[in-house]
């Protein structure tokens, strides 16, 4: 699973979020940060910058 995110200006892909093992669930956005927030159905929560850095992750039950 994976998350595309393209530039709107020109349709370009621009970074793509691969640190799910199964399905990503909800995706949120922080314009302040240029940060993407992920969680998946692995119980996984995961922050990257917008434009391609390593993410960080948390887990839960």
């Amino acid at each position: 699973p994976q998350l595309c995110v393209f530039h709107l200006g020109s349709g370009r892909l621009v970074h793509t979020v691969r640190h799910h093992k199964i399905n990503i669930r909800d995706i949120d956005y922080d314009p302040a940060r240029n940060l993407l927030a992920t969680c998946s159905f692995d119980k996984t929560v995961k922050l990257t910058a917008a434009q391609g850095a390593e993410g960080a992750e948390a887990e839960g039950a």
